[in-house]
């Protein structure tokens, strides 16, 4: 009820509206929701109204204790965090920025805010900017594991390659999954055989869309086995079909 689109859901599209975030003052039943199912409705828009896939990061913003101050409100940042997702699903990247700089300033001292904005700012090309966002979380929790993991690939993203073992060692510790990051670092180094060896070794991507970035990445190590058991099942996905099928044409021998 508190969401309209006017084209069948298992359809990626920029034709929908949300209106649960862009007129929430409108929207009386908004006011009789608990935060909680805010979260849950706002997470569901991103698979219903995005025009590209987008993966919902599974914290969902300052799940966790630990605000700074008495001005730290985890069920704001968390729905400025889903209007941000929001926005950038349906590639309105002004909106997005504002709603991350909403968050920040309602979760600054909870270190999944920090560490989903760096996440965010690398996803749209400013790396430089997600270092400095994972430092304020790192400021918070030193040992958070998806803040190393997000530092280790900003650095390798900036040829940093010195920096990257390091955070990516750290983000194994606290049981994130590095191993892909540890073929790409492979691969920077001039490892090719070690760096496809650590791709296969690599857990099945939780996600379609991590799958098919997976075998890009294996496409660029010139693994063609590993490329087609990645892509061939995504061939008949209704966002990533067509760029799974080009990716297997491009790497046919």
């Amino acid at each position: 009820r508190g969401l309209r689109c006017n084209v069948p859901t298992s359809k990626w599209t920029s034709e929908c509206s949300v209106r649960l975030y862009q007129r929430p003052a409108s929207v009386s039943l908004s006011r009789s929701m608990s935060p909680k199912v805010l979260a849950a409705l706002g997470l569901l828009s991103l698979g219903a109204c995005a025009p590209h896939p987008v993966e919902p990061a599974t914290s969902a913003v300052a799940l966790r204790d630990g605000g700074g101050s008495v001005f730290d409100d985890a069920a704001a940042a968390r729905s400025w965090y889903l209007r941000a997702r929001v926005a950038e699903a349906r590639g309105d990247l002004a909106e997005a920025d504002r709603a991350m700089g909403w968050m920040v300033r309602q979760g600054r001292g909870f270190v999944t805010t920090w560490q989903e904005v760096g996440d965010y700012r690398q996803r749209v090309g400013r790396v430089d900017d997600a270092v400095a966002a994972y430092f304020e979380a790192l400021s918070i929790d030193p040992d958070h594991g998806p803040t190393h993991r997000g530092l280790g690939e900003a650095w390798l993203a900036l040829g940093r390659l010195e920096e990257v073992a390091s955070h990516l060692d750290q983000a194994a510790a606290a049981g994130e999954d590095v191993v892909a990051l540890r073929a790409r670092l492979a691969w920077r180094r001039g490892e090719a055989d070690q760096a496809r060896h650590l791709l296969r070794q690599a857990l099945w991507p939780a996600t379609p869309l991590e799958q098919l970035t997976r075998a890009e990445l294996a496409a660029t190590f010139g693994d063609q086995e590993l490329v087609e058991r990645l892509a061939a099942p995504l061939q008949s996905h209704p966002g990533l079909g067509e760029r799974a099928a080009a990716l297997l044409e491009r790497a046919a021998p």
